[in-house]
């Protein structure tokens, strides 16, 4: 089975740790979200799984080997990023931009493109240029492009850090439900958010972050208890009846 396993792992910051002496694993068919403050550690933690961060201790491994020892082809076959921030340094039209993401599987069907792409209605948008796009159709085609790397099995992962953003309440819904389609796929998952009213009813485990360190973990919000969440993010946490907002149609 393919985890992928992070022990002990610590990043050193200009002021102060980064990361502190974190533990995680992601199994196939898992769906971990990462929440907490700005510059609680949720970015560096993600990078660090990922194997985009150096480390100051510890290692992340895949399938019990060493993350930093596969070659970087490899890797590109095995796992997708998508970070905060995404330049271009050519203005793509959208639908080249996501053909990026199938460079790494040459020989395997677009099955996940066309999925990408489906999920988050992008069709009409693939001959326009990614300069002429609002902010949240760029997020889409961004995040298109990275799901379009994934071979949507057991052994894959995907890591997204703050996917949600620019994202209105109809693509948030859209993503999270193909997150989840993709974890019943057998694909490891870990994201970052800060919207924390998309996650309720979502299947997943919640690792709550605050000072590089992960203050716990839970499959609900409820779970992780009003007092961790009060301290992570500096001020009274009380859980209140939710309220759902519901768009109906395509």
């Amino acid at each position: 089975m393919s985890d992928l396993t992070a022990s002990e792992l610590s990043v050193q910051g200009t002021q102060r740790p980064r990361l502190t002496a974190v533990n995680c694993r992601v199994r196939p068919g898992e769906l971990h979200v990462l929440i907490g403050a700005n510059g609680a550690g949720k970015s560096t933690l993600l990078a660090s799984l990922a194997g985009l961060q150096p480390l100051d201790g510890g290692r992340v491994q895949l399938n019990g080997h060493d993350l930093k020892h596969y070659p970087p082809a490899e890797l590109a076959r095995r796992r997708a990023v998508l970070p905060q921030s995404n330049p271009l340094a050519f203005d793509y039209r959208v639908g080249a931009l996501i053909d990026l993401g199938r460079h790494p599987h040459p020989q395997e069907t677009h099955t996940a493109k066309h999925r990408a792409i489906q999920a988050l209605d992008l069709g009409r948008l693939l001959p326009r240029r990614v300069h002429t796009l609002s902010g949240g159709e760029r997020q889409r085609a961004q995040l298109a492009r990275v799901l379009a790397q994934l071979v949507p099995a057991p052994g894959s992962f995907l890591f997204l850090d703050e996917p949600l953003a620019a994202l209105d309440l109809r693509y948030r819904s859209r993503l999270l439900t193909l997150l989840e389609e993709l974890a019943g796929d057998g694909v490891g998952i870990v994201i970052s958010v800060h919207e924390l009213d998309a996650l309720h009813d979502l299947d997943a485990t919640i690792h709550l972050l605050h000072a590089g360190a992960v203050l716990a973990a839970a499959p609900t919000l409820e779970g992780l208890g009003a007092q961790a969440l009060s301290q992570a993010y500096g001020g009274a946490v009380h859980f209140q009846q939710r309220q759902m907002v519901v768009i109906r149609g395509d």
